[in-house]
């Protein structure tokens, strides 16, 4: 192991300051994260899974929060080190850090010599006891550059291909509180869902659970439910339902909301995978160039993929899209939706035998770079083996669901034009 990932977390400003100043000479002790609050343990959680780290720097002075951050650390991380940080070395202040389990402690000033000794011992610890966080199961987030683009649709069939092909236990999450579309596109019964569950989310269990999920073939789909009381719903809780559905799925899909606020960024982090929707509309593209900007900023960008839908043939727009966006565009769908509506209209997912339902296996094939194989074999089965654990099991040859109830649409609510998606996973 060459390079340690460290994070720090240190109220004292100038102690910080200091400490990231010493750790810069040091090429081998990498700071992936600073935090100057000590954060709530659903926070500091939320953390460890994001940056993985190798150690945590705690400043002494937090006191009993010191105690509880320890705590969390050894419960989510165990394996992960921990060194202690003061303004000055107190015989007292060591001792109560050794009763929490604080083997390390440096104090002002940094000397390169302690820094380097410190991170000798540390490598030794890690070598013997390599720190075993909790490992996710795919989190696969799709989410529009704006409403409309078509982000929907995409993680709703994705999910049904994953489902029907790979026999792993899928999920999707309706998270779109103020655009939800899941229950009108599958025409699912009004249920309890995520929003009637909120004030349960600490005891959530099995039984609550069931009330939510509704089976579309062999994906389980839980929607916002029929409560109109909440526009958004509390991180809190969502961070709940993500823990639980992590023990029960081996795959979570997440619909995601076409806003961009800390909300969305907190619940990003936790995902493998970012499908990024846009259309081909100048403002459309403009504004995923900005959120990919963002994505920078908050170091996601090397999760996420930007697909272009309704794209339509020979436009001139199309030999431009990657410098209008300042990336490359992962892939482009044409505008042909006849067979979407249609599904729609009989409140049904897309007929996989359709050649928008080939689609999804063919762009799924392109994304890993063999799409003869899947053409071969069975679309999404074989893929599905380098990606997804306990994927390749044979593939049943029909979908098995319930015949839809047909529904009738006005045709002036129609609206425009859109096509499907598909996904490939990313690994960090």
């Amino acid at each position: 192991m060459e390079i340690v990932r460290a994070l720090v977390i240190m109220e004292d400003s100038r102690l910080l300051q200091e400490f990231s100043a010493a750790a810069a000479c040091h090429h081998a002790l990498h700071l992936v994260r600073k935090l100057d609050k000590f954060p709530a343990a659903d926070d500091l959680e939320r953390v460890l899974h994001s940056v993985a780290p190798h150690v945590v720097f705690l400043e002494v002075a937090g006191g009993p929060q010191i105690e509880r951050l320890a705590e969390v650390i050894g419960r989510v991380a165990p394996g992960t080190q921990m060194v202690a940080v003061s303004g000055e070395r107190i015989v007292d202040e060591m001792i109560a850090c050794m009763r929490r389990g604080i083997r390390e402690h440096l104090s002002v000033p940094f000397s390169s010599q302690d820094l380097e000794l410190m991170l000798t011992r540390i490598r030794a610890l890690i070598a013997q006891n390599p720190p075993k966080l909790e490992v996710f199961h795919n989190i696969i987030a799709f989410l529009s550059s704006k409403p409309g683009s078509g982000a929907t649709t995409a993680a709703l069939h994705t999910s049904l291909e994953v489902a029907r092909q790979s026999g792993c236990h899928t999920l999707l999450l309706d998270l779109d509180c103020r655009s939800s579309a899941l229950d009108f596109i599958l025409n699912l019964p009004s249920r309890y869902g995520l929003r009637d569950a909120v004030d349960y989310a600490e005891v959530l269990d099995d039984s609550i659970w069931a009330r939510m999920v509704s089976r579309v073939g062999k994906l389980d789909v839980v929607s916002l439910g029929g409560s109109v009381s909440r526009l958004t719903l509390p991180l809190a809780a969502i961070g709940r339902y993500l823990e639980y559905a992590r023990r029960k799925y081996e795959v979570v899909f997440l619909d995601m909301p076409a806003g961009f606020d800390e909300r969305a960024m907190a619940i990003l982090e936790q995902c493998t995978s970012i499908f990024l929707v846009s259309t081909p509309e100048l403002c459309a593209l403009d504004m995923t160039r900005r959120r990919l900007e963002l994505l920078k900023y908050f170091e996601l960008l090397n999760r996420t993929r930007v697909i272009v839908n309704r794209v339509q043939p020979r436009a001139a727009v199309n030999n431009h899209l990657d410098e209008l966006l300042g990336t490359k565009v992962f892939a482009t769908i044409p505008n042909s939706y006849s067979v979407l509506q249609k599904a729609i209209q009989d409140g049904r997912a897309l007929d996989r035998r359709s050649a928008m339902g080939r689609q999804f296996a063919d762009l799924a094939a392109k994304c890993l770079g063999k799409e003869k194989e899947a053409r071969e074999h069975g679309g999404f089965a074989s893929l599905l083996r380098a990606f997804l654990p306990g994927a390749g099991q044979a593939a049943p040859k029909q979908l098995e669901s319930p015949k839809p109830q047909r529904r009738i649409l006005m045709l002036p609510s129609i609206p425009e034009p859109e096509a499907s998606m598909a996904l490939v996973r990313y690994n960090r």
